[in-house]
């Protein structure tokens, strides 16, 4: 989608294509990529996962360099917030959510 769309470092990057690569990871059960500000690139992507098992960023970079160029590959991997439920409006709020955290 076109809203969802932002700029990397002069690179357009639609979150959905991260998104359909990370869900055929075989521990991830959701994931939602988020824009987060970075005063280099403008923006950066991060992930929003839920997962039953514990995953670190460094093991999923790697996996990702399979099917991502480098500046698709999310510089964070951050647990879904059991505040938030899965729905339409989940990117919203999980914007929303870490905007919080950064503030």
């Amino acid at each position: 989608r076109a809203d969802n769309m932002f700029i990397s470092g002069g690179e357009n990057i639609y979150p959905e294509t991260i998104e359909r690569i990370f869900l055929t990871h075989p521990s991830i059960l959701n994931c939602i990529c988020l824009a987060k500000h970075d005063s280099k690139f403008g923006h950066v992507p991060i992930l929003v996962i839920q997962s039953n098992d514990i995953l670190s960023l460094a093991s999923l970079k790697a996996w990702a360099k399979e099917s991502l160029p480098s500046y698709k590959i999310p510089k964070a991997i951050l647990n879904w917030p059991k505040t938030i439920p899965e729905s339409k409006q989940a990117r919203k709020q999980l914007l929303d959510y870490f905007k919080k955290l950064d503030e």
